[in-house]
């Protein structure tokens, strides 16, 4: 996460920098965009970022809890959006990230690494400008398909692999700068949920072959990422 946070840092600082490139350029009013430039436009934004992922299933075996977990990683991704007017905007999104999945302590037993767990999203979104000018704050909310790829190695030669494809929801803040009519800074957040089971109870077995039982569970993850913005139109 450290090393997230550190590639992280020269974007925000970019994003300083704008701000007071914006500042400046606010005191000329020859060079004050109009309020309303980016109604009916077409915008292609280009991001990368950090993915934080969390407890994929509760599985117990038995008085033995034993977690599964989606580790931190990277995430990258594109999305392509449509501007009607100043306060709306709906845009369609691809994300990928790929984590480490690890089997929580217990029973006697270490923690220990599972594989790896690939994930790659499909989102429609609608987004809610707070304000029209060239620093706008946004909030956006939407779902789509995430479809799981998950490589298990056990370290001892034994393979498997398995996938599903989940409807996500999703919810997120973020702000946008344009530093120019055509090309802008955005940063973002979002928080997904994915139900990860459609009901009742099921039993799984991992590659170490022991096997858990888990209700109606659910997956949360969150990512924070910044991208530069292409106004296309």
């Amino acid at each position: 996460m450290n090393a997230i946070v550190r590639t992280l840092a020269p974007a925000l600082a970019a994003a300083a920098l704008l701000c007071m490139a914006g500042s400046a350029r606010a005191q000329d009013p020859d060079l004050e965009p109009p309020e309303d430039t980016r109604s009916g436009s077409t915008e292609l934004t280009l991001y990368g970022g950090g993915y934080f992922g969390g407890t994929v299933y509760a599985g117990t075996s038995g008085t033995i809890v034993r977690d599964v977990q989606v580790g931190d990683d990277w995430a990258y991704g594109a999305r392509l959006g449509y501007v009607f007017n100043r306060t709306v905007g709906v845009e369609l999104g691809y994300g990928r990230s790929t984590s480490g999945l690890t089997v929580d302590s217990g029973g006697g037993f270490q923690s220990s690494s599972l594989g790896e767990l690939t994930e790659n999203r499909y989102e429609l979104n609608l987004n809610f400008y707070l304000s029209p000018r060239e620093m706008r704050f946004f909030f956006t909310a939407g779902g789509g398909a995430t479809h799981f790829s998950a490589d298990l190695n056990d370290g001892q030669g034994n393979t498997a692999s398995a996938s599903d494809t989940r409807f996500t929801s999703n919810l997120g803040l973020g702000f946008q700068y344009d530093a120019s009519e055509k090309v802008g800074l955005r940063i973002d957040g979002r928080w997904r949920y994915t139900d990860t089971n459609t009901g009742g109870s099921d039993i799984t077995c991992d590659v170490y072959g022991f096997c858990y039982e888990y209700d109606n569970s659910s997956y949360s993850s969150a990512e924070i990422a910044a991208g530069l913005t292409y106004q296309l139109r």
